[in-house]
């Protein structure tokens, strides 16, 4: 899982046995594979779609941990 660290930053912890299973699911294959990479690169810039989508974050917004949390940090910052 992911966790922050003492400066902040997003650092790889140990996998829960949920998502050791025996899967064979293409999505969560493919997204865990880029979320590494990006936690590995240190690339937690926003993509184009979360830049626009940033201009309409107003109020209270729920993060529904579909991703590394880089949007609701940046609009936390707001």
């Amino acid at each position: 899982m992911l966790a922050l660290d003492g400066t902040n930053r997003f650092v790889l912890t140990d996998i829960p046995p949920y998502l050791k299973m025996n899967t064979k699911n293409q999505s969560i294959t493919f997204f865990d594979t880029q979320f590494q990479k990006q936690v590995a690169g240190n690339e937690f810039a926003l993509n184009p779609f979360e830049k626009v989508a940033l201009s309409f974050v107003r109020g209270r917004v729920p993060d529904l941990g579909c991703g590394l949390g880089n949007l609701s940090i940046e609009a936390a910052q707001l």
